[in-house]
């Protein structure tokens, strides 16, 4: 693409997003009618890729909603075409009739067009998915991979991503759909993440991709259909993938995300041993990041939650494993990496611990850390160097090192024991430590229900 053009491109889609009614946008759409091309689609698709992968759901949005109505400026239809009776019909699909099958399609293109209009608004498309639950079946699962098959085959590059993202929302919708058959919405959202997997390859689209084995690997998790064993297996792969793109340096908090996920897979297993690493080395990234927590920031708030799960289980691991020790310290960290939030929150460090030109030089590198993960989200193949610098130099200002078993027994003399609570989901335990026991002693008392 002509670098001018595409400069052309990308000014008409910053003054599209800044228009604050439609009115606004269709009078410029009308007046740059000339600019409304496939290029300016697949500008429109590259700008929303890079919204999706930082997380930016208001700005992906917008930018579905560009698509659209550049269709409509055009006098052309949507974007995500409508799915067709003329699919080629597997052996499986041989008990319904020709009208039955288009019962379907006309379903699944009203689906899909919701989802992508609505930009995968809940309150939008779920009363369509009650409305229509008889449809919502293995039927249905194998016209979408028939049909994205298909249509993945004739189109354009760009024109089969913006079809793709419209399935991964509608993946992402219904394995989380709380009501029909459970077990169908999974294998809706498994085929539906599958299809998308031959658009979005780890070579062309390496953040997208992992993302979706990433959802996969939940998918398959909570499976109910199949051998569980065979379904754990999948979902260990998919999670092992993802994290072929999702390193620490690269993508720090999805391969948080990603290594926890994987966690509770091996955990569900009863493989406590590779459990334990993954946590370990989970919990290893998540410290890493603790500079980087942002007040009011709601993402940031339910990802600390997710973390203190983490921390949780692998609490739970280690008492699996009897190791009583690791359980203590794995608690007394978690405390400390709530405290230190709480500090980098609050702006705030131990008085009289650090000086103040040290402070300042925290504050800026929190600023620096900040204006650097913006700018990477925008690069279309981000460099880490530089923001892995500026997180290496906070912790190295602001230390943070887990206290040892042996440092706790330390703090105690013969006279004095520490008493440790821990609430788990059916019971809570007490730990007592005393400095002349090697391992603290546990109780254990039942939660009634």
């Amino acid at each position: 693409m002509d670098k001018k053009r595409l400069q052309k491109y990308l000014e008409l889609i910053k003054k599209l997003l800044s228009c604050s009614t439609d009115e606004e946008i269709n009078q410029i759409l009308l007046e740059n009618k000339n600019l409304l091309d496939v290029g300016f689609l697949q500008t429109v698709v590259t700008e929303l890729e890079k919204a999706l992968n930082e997380g930016d759901e208001s700005r992906a949005n917008r930018l579905r909603y560009l698509a659209n109505v550049r269709d409509k400026a055009l006098n052309s239809s949507s974007s995500v075409p409508k799915p067709s009776a003329t699919v080629n019909v597997e052996h499986n699909l041989e008990s319904l009739s020709e009208e039955e099958i288009q019962v379907y399609l006309q379903f699944l293109a009203e689906v899909l067009q919701i989802t992508n209009e609505s930009g995968g608004d809940t309150q939008v498309v779920y009363p369509l998915f009650a409305a229509n639950i008889d449809k919502l079946d293995a039927n249905l699962a194998e016209i979408l991979r028939l049909w994205a098959t298909s249509i993945f085959e004739k189109a354009e590059v760009e024109e089969a991503k913006y079809i793709a993202i419209a399935i991964c929302e509608f993946s992402n919708l219904i394995q989380q759909f709380p009501l029909g058959n459970t077990a169908n919405n999974i294998e809706l959202a498994i085929i539906g993440y599958e299809v998308i997997l031959t658009i979005f390859t780890k070579d062309a689209s390496p953040a997208i991709w992992a993302m979706t084995q990433n959802n996969l690997g939940a998918a398959y998790w909570q499976r109910i259909k199949g051998d569980k064993a065979d379904n754990i297996e999948q979902a260990i792969n998919c999670y092992q993938d993802a994290l072929i793109v999702y390193t620490r340096n690269d993508f720090p908090q999805d391969n948080a995300d990603t290594l926890f996920n994987l966690g509770l897979t091996y955990q569900d297993a009863k493989r406590f041993n590779e459990a334990y690493t993954t946590f370990e080395q989970a919990i290893e990234t998540v410290e890493s990041l603790r500079g980087e927590i942002v007040s009011g920031d709601e993402t940031k708030r339910k990802q600390a939650e997710e973390w203190n799960k983490l921390y949780h289980n692998m609490v739970k691991v280690c008492l699996q494993l009897k190791e009583d020790t690791k359980a203590i310290e794995y608690i007394e960290r978690s405390k400390t990496r709530n405290l230190t939030e709480l500090l980098a929150i609050k702006d705030i460090y131990p008085a009289g611990d650090i000086p103040e030109n040290v402070i300042s030089k925290l504050r800026q590198l929190r600023q620096d850390i900040d204006i650097e993960k913006r700018r990477l989200a925008a690069e279309e193949k981000p460099d880490s160097t530089h923001i892995n610098k500026l997180r290496q130099r906070f912790n190295e200002l602001f230390p943070y090192k887990p206290i040892q078993f042996e440092e706790i027994k330390k703090l105690l003399d013969k006279e004095t024991a520490i008493i440790q609570f821990y609430i788990f989901d059916d019971c809570f335990k007490v730990f007592i430590i005393t400095c002349d026991n090697d391992q603290p002693i546990i109780g254990t008392l039942k939660l009634r229900v």
